[in-house]
Parts: structure tokens; sequence; C-alpha cells
């Protein structure tokens, strides 16, 4: 009774703290997902689809709670490996830097995913994808994370050194990449500052692995970590999706 009373409670302040429009963006919840930093599988679709706030917050805690990783699409065999997270090499890690948490496109990235194991890729060829987006106003600033399967495919480089940055490609934008070994965070500005009309946001090669099948759209997956229009205001329901020749 006291943690029903509670939720409603929460759900009430916040409706009071913000608009319908804004309530019932995939934009807020998406925003929820990054800084949640390890959404849960029943999480995965909060930015593309509506639902309510609560619905949100219950997913996203719950996801928090048990240190779920599931939006991320890697295979590291220590998926959920208990130790994760206690700042030593554990078996089956290659990573841990003292959390559960992954790459969230918000703050510092975080270079050593939720399960703490990036699985290992010898190049052998070259992918390409591309990342759309989708947006009620022109956008001057938009910033997407782009989880990918490292057994499948990896990112040239790391961090911003200049293979990840000739990876990355767009028509539109000015684009900052941060590769982190099993995530990509683009930082997007429009050099004009007028803003881009929905479309495609940006281009990614990437080095396939050795062995691996072919990519497919099914091994990444994106959300919008921000969004802004000329205004430098937010733009609530901003989306992304990812296409695969």
């Amino acid at each position: 009774m006291k943690i029903s009373k509670s939720s409603t409670k929460l759900s009430a302040s916040i409706t009071k703290a913000c608009t319908d429009a804004q309530l019932n963006s995939g934009f807020v919840l998406s925003q929820l997902v990054g800084v949640s930093g390890r959404p849960a599988a029943a999480c995965a679709t909060l930015s593309t689809v509506g639902t309510d706030l609560a619905t949100a917050i219950t997913c996203l805690t719950t996801a928090t709670a048990t240190a779920s990783d599931a939006l991320g699409v890697g295979t590291s065999p220590a998926s959920n490996n208990p130790p994760c997270g206690n700042g030593k090499l554990d078996a089956g890690e290659n990573c841990d830097d003292s959390n559960a948490l992954q790459e969230s496109g918000i703050g510092p990235a975080d270079f050593c995913p939720a399960d703490c194991s990036i699985a290992a890729c010898t190049p052998s060829g070259a992918a390409t994808a591309t990342v759309n987006f989708t947006s009620a106003a022109d956008l001057t600033g938009l910033t997407i994370v782009l989880y990918y399967d490292e057994s499948r495919v990896q990112v040239p480089g790391v961090n911003s050194d200049p293979p990840v940055q000739n990876a990355v490609l767009s028509s539109s934008f000015a684009t900052t990449p941060v590769d982190t070994g099993y995530a990509l965070r683009v930082v997007s500005i429009d050099p004009s500052l007028v803003g881009v009309a929905a479309g495609q946001a940006f281009t990614v090669t990437f080095d396939t692995c050795q062995g691996a099948p072919a990519l497919t759209a099914g091994d990444l997956n994106c959300f919008v970590a921000d969004a802004t229009d000329a205004a430098s205001a937010p733009v609530f329901g901003t989306s992304c999706s990812v296409t695969v020749p």
C-alpha cells in the first residue's frame, strides 16, 4: 500500500513538472534509458514506442536493480557475470572499471561494457551501416549512441582517433565520434546552425570480424541521447533507426 501511494505521488509530481508533450515523447524515455546506463530488454523500445512515464520508470528501475544490459547487442560470454564491476579482472572478463554500466551518451564515455567483456575481432573486410533520425523540428545538435555486436564488427581505431573519425561520415553534420569497443557515441553539430531536417544522420564503415556472419540491422541498436534545435532547445520525440545495405 505504501509503495503504491509513493508511486502515485511520484507520478503526480512528474506530471506536474512536465508538459503532456514531454511526458508522451520518446525523447524523454530515451533520456531515461541513457541515464540508467543499464537498460533491460523490456526497455529497449521505450525510445521508439508510446508508453506512459510510470511504465518507463518501473522498467528502468528494475533494470538498474538487476544490472541488465540487454539494450547492448554484444555477445560476450561473460554477460551478467556477477563479479563484473568489482574493479578486478575475474574469469571471463577482459575489462572491469568498477561499475556495471555501459555507454549512455551522457557524461564521460564508458569504455567497459556492463558485462566486463569485449569480444575479440580479427578484421577481414568492411561493412557499412546508415543511421537515420526522425524529428519534429530541424536539428542543430544531435547525439546518438550506436551499440554494435563487437563479435561481428568493430570500428577501426579507438576513442576519437583518426581511424574512428574516418569511419563516421555525414553529409549534413560535423561529427565527433567516440568509440568504446562495443558502442559508438556520435555528437553531431550543424555547422550552419540553421538546422538539419529529418533523414540521414551519418554512416559508419565497420571492420567485419573474421568468420562472423554478414552484418545485419539486428546486430546494431541506437538511441538518441540529445537533440536540440536552432534555439538550443531540446526537441522532444526525436528517434533513430539503423539500416544495413
